[in-house]
């Protein structure tokens, strides 16, 4: 199950039957285990096999996936969209 505003990176696999919980991010090529589920929130790094259940607002990296202890700068997927898309395509100076 997908909830809304949840985002699935190109070449994440996902086997089996998997909670996807709302605003929450997996990352290219991450792997994840079936029966599990990715809480509210959640951030699931680049390459990442999860194995267990991530809790919400819970960002985690690595193989076998664990949680990352430094503070998440993503509040929630949505209130970052509009941010993504006016840099892929305004594409304003760095400052």
């Amino acid at each position: 199950m997908i909830a809304d505003c949840a985002l699935i990176a190109p070449g994440a696999v996902i086997s089996g039957f998997v909670h996807l919980g709302r605003s929450c991010y997996i990352g290219a090529g991450a792997m994840i285990r079936q029966r599990l589920q990715i809480a509210d929130g959640a951030l699931v790094g680049i390459g990442a096999v999860v194995l267990r259940d991530v809790a919400a607002g819970t960002t985690v990296v690595g193989n076998p996936a664990a949680r990352s202890f430094g503070q998440s700068r993503l509040d929630g997927i949505e209130q970052q969209l509009p941010i993504y898309w006016s840099l892929v395509f305004k594409m304003p100076p760095l400052r």
